[in-house]
């Protein structure tokens, strides 16, 4: 195409067609109010907070214990589901961690290895826990959790109890 026919082209008083001129007046308008409805919408859908998670939290409902054995009976109290992922004994008498077998049955199912769970809310836990308990010193429990939701969060519940014979 020489330059004269462009020229000529751009210079000349024809216009677009009624029709056509038509379905796109149409079309912008019906893309401007799809638009204003998705900025709308937005603003009047009531504000949610993704920064609040179901809190996890672990009750110890009981600490009993008799020679070389200590029973801890646990609930989740939280609204997460949690996990048991570790399990210490300190010898508060002697400021040393002891070493124990344990067994933590929730539910039906029984372990003697960590982790353990999920722990649903209200659900119960007992823990059996054998080590060499000295009459008279105290023991402090530390049972590590983990919330079963995303990027969930561990904490630490700590039961004491007094040894007796």
């Amino acid at each position: 195409m020489s330059w004269s026919k462009v020229r000529r082209l751009l210079l000349s008083k024809r216009a677009v067609d009624p029709i056509i001129a038509t379905l796109l007046l149409i079309v912008m308008a019906v893309a401007a109010a799809a638009i204003a409805w998705v900025f709308i919408s937005g603003i009047l859908r009531p504000p949610t907070n993704p920064g609040i998670m179901p809190s996890a939290s672990l009750t110890v409902e009981s600490c009993s214990g008799s020679t070389g054995t200590a029973v801890l009976k646990l609930l989740n109290t939280g609204e997460a589901s949690i996990n048991i992922t570790d399990l210490r004994v300190v010898d508060e008498n002697a400021q040393t961690a002891i070493s124990v077998t344990f067994t933590i049955t929730v539910g039906n199912s029984t372990s003697t290895t960590l982790p353990v769970g999920p722990l649903s809310p209200g659900q119960n836990a007992h823990i059996v826990i054998q080590g060499g308990f000295v009459p008279g010193h105290v023991y402090r429990f530390v049972i590590t959790i983990t919330a079963a939701v995303p990027q969930g969060s561990s904490t630490d519940v700590v039961a004491q109890v007094t040894a007796t014979q």
